[in-house]
């Protein structure tokens, strides 16, 4: 059972990873570490979206 719940929780953390949800806490570590100023978390994944969408692609 602790085999299990050891995979368990390797695989939660990886599709944690796979989906961004990770991110900001990343984020707030190196900006604080850096003394810069931080963005609040609606902030940051706002940031995020416009730069993801703003360039241009390919499909249509």
């Amino acid at each position: 059972m602790p085999l299990l719940n050891s995979l368990l929780g390797i695989v939660w953390q990886y599709l944690r990873e796979a989906c961004g949800e990770n991110d900001y806490e990343r984020y707030r570590a190196r900006t604080l570490e850096r003394g810069e100023n931080l963005l609040s978390q609606e902030a940051f994944f706002v940031e995020r979206l416009e730069l993801k969408y703003a360039r241009p692609n390919r499909c249509c």
